[in-house]
């Protein structure tokens, strides 16, 4: 099987030729490209430069509305990807991935944008932005590629409420209550001289056979419960 090494840089009638090629015995390093394009497929263009800005390999144009993938070979070292176009891509997409890992990204918004990406090389300055990548977050971030670890979720946020949750990071309008009492306020204090809490006994209020109220003193010498009851 024939793996793609070299594409020349040599823009012939818009188009960028293949030129040459290598068995995958000689790949150093398998790269995988993917170019997903938008209505600008017939403009998207690319190329990938090393760091003495040497022409490794180029590409395009492409179907609108269509996902390629394009395998490189690619030695170690720092590499500019290159995205230009009349008016840019418009939307579209290039992933450059490498043992399952994104090492570079970018939309290609100008009619010429780059971006930096390394392989097993650091340094490159194509450092991929953290955030919160998980759009049911609080603070998802569109422009993070790498989650931080930093994702927060809805909750409630209001100490007072019932259903408090310390950890969440913004109201989600779930909030609850307890409802004021329009009966009868009663107050049940419960005490335990030796300190201790009752030790598994129970109180229990009845009304005509039927348990309206029940607990217990976990810990300590007194506790006090409010309850709201019929006359």
């Amino acid at each position: 099987m024939m793996k793609l090494s070299t594409l020349s840089g040599i823009l012939l009638c818009g188009l960028f030729s293949l030129t040459t090629f290598t068995s995958q015995s000689q790949c150093a390093n398998e790269i995988l490209l993917v170019v997903a394009t938008t209505d600008a497929g017939d403009q998207t263009f690319w190329s990938i430069t090393n760091d003495l800005n040497e022409l490794i390999a180029s590409g395009g144009p492409y179907a609108n509305d269509s996902a390629s993938d394009i395998v490189l070979c690619l030695e170690d070292g720092c590499y500019d990807f290159n995205m230009f176009s009349e008016t840019g891509w418009n939307g579209g997409l290039a992933t450059i991935i490498y043992a399952d890992s994104i090492l570079g990204l970018g939309f290609g918004n100008q009619p010429f944008d780059s971006f930096s990406f390394g392989v097993n090389a650091f340094g490159c300055g194509g450092d991929l932005p953290e955030g919160c990548t998980d759009q049911e977050a609080c603070n998802f971030d569109p422009n993070a590629v790498v989650n931080d670890g930093s994702c927060v979720y809805p909750g409630c946020t209001d100490p007072e409420a019932l259903n408090y949750d310390a950890s969440a990071g913004c109201s989600d309008g779930s909030c609850q209550y307890e409802e004021p009492c329009s009966l009868n306020t009663i107050t049940l204090t419960m005490l335990d001289t030796f300190g201790d809490g009752w030790n598994g006994a129970t109180y229990m209020i009845t009304q005509f056979g039927n348990a309206i109220s029940e607990g217990t003193l976990v810990e300590g010498e007194f506790d006090v419960v409010e309850l709201c009851l019929a006359d």
